[in-house]
């Protein structure tokens, strides 16, 4: 027996319909996180696919639960880092709570609509690249094994424009209507206005600096600014500008062209192993410090007192996830970007 978790949005349907039609039991789970996700009319389409395809559906109220993510964003943005509340959502409420309640209500494994593969090899399983061009493994590569030992992929090898045929074949209208929000609880009116409702700490406008510690200009309050940035800057520097560090202490902004970044590699630390089963010494791989981005290579070196050094040559935020993968696109293991700076033989 399968659980589908079930958005009422295209790729969540179209995972339950191939599973249903592939001959599996399965019975959808429809998780409440935050105001309107989802939505009700998603929810009730949730509903009406499972009335269809007779089997069995539930809501499950996980809004408790999931307040713990969203202080987890605002505590990472007003300390000036660069929080992935889709990553800790994953881990913590969809292959945490959601798995577990999955289990007792008789399942065997849990289905997600995430674009992403599952693979195992040499007793371990990891998440790998799909089909689809905008695959998700990046966002599950904090899943432990355990998690993984009980999760279905069924769109790893569809196309997402398959995806969306396939859910419309269910039956139920408009099964896109449920777009993907980069934060599905604050982008629709800006994360700094979230944190601050949130929290009530105001956003104090501060310098923005130079790398030479120039004044350029001032901005709005640093949970409005992220490490990589270059568009809102309100700057005419007469080249491409990025945001290259962020201090929440002295309420200062640093900018400077992408040659300025000096950094030759970064910190990580809770790493997670996947295909890798450890880190014991120096490895070349396939580094993606952001979703929307290329992987490109790195050297990631072990350290003594735990976590790594990474050799990488590009702008990192701290706080966002580090991906490491192999030429198969095999996440090896991944890590919280901690800072960026110079390995110390002596650590």
């Amino acid at each position: 027996m399968i659980a589908v978790a079930l958005s009422g949005g295209a790729d969540s349907t179209a995972a339950a319909v191939l599973l249903h039609e592939s001959g599996e039991r399965i019975f959808g789970l429809t998780l409440l996180l935050d105001g309107d996700v989802p939505p009700p009319a998603n929810v009730e389409a949730a509903r009406a696919l499972c009335r269809r395809l007779g089997v069995g559906h539930r809501v499950v109220d996980a809004r408790g639960a999931f307040e713990q993510v969203k202080d987890y964003f605002c505590r990472e943005y007003l300390s000036g880092r660069t929080p992935n509340p889709c990553v800790e959502c994953n881990r913590e409420i969809k292959f945490g709570l959601l798995l577990r309640l999955a289990l007792s209500e008789g399942a065997d494994a849990l289905a997600t609509g995430h674009y992403a593969s599952r693979k195992t090899g040499l007793g371990r399983f990891f998440v790998s690249r799909a089909a689809e061009t905008k695959s998700q493994e990046y966002f599950l590569a904090m899943l432990s094994q355990e998690a993984l030992g009980r999760a279905v992929f069924p769109l790893a090898n569809v196309p997402k424009k398959d995806a969306l045929r396939i859910a419309r074949r269910s039956g139920i209208a408009d099964p896109g209507r449920l777009r993907s929000r980069d934060v599905c609880f604050a982008s629709r009116r800006g994360y700094a206005g979230f944190v601050h409702r949130r929290t009530g700490v105001d956003a104090r406008p501060g310098p923005i600096r130079d790398v030479r510690g120039v004044v350029l200009g001032y901005h709005r309050g640093v949970t409005h600014y992220t490490v990589g940035q270059r568009k809102g800057l309100g700057l005419a520097r007469g080249s491409r500008t990025y945001v290259l560090s962020v201090d929440a202490g002295t309420n200062t902004v640093v900018v400077g062209d992408e040659a300025e970044w000096v950094h030759p590699g970064f910190f990580i630390h809770e790493l997670n192993f996947m295909k890798a089963g450890s880190l014991d010494g120096p490895i070349a791989a396939l580094a993606r410090v952001r979703y929307r981005q290329e992987a490109q290579p790195a050297v990631v070196h072990p350290l003594r007192g735990g976590g790594a050094w990474v050799e990488f040559g590009g702008i990192v935020a701290p706080g966002q996830l580090a991906v490491f993968s192999d030429e198969d696109g095999d996440v090896l293991f991944a890590g919280v970007i901690e800072r960026p700076g110079a390995f110390d033989p002596g650590a």
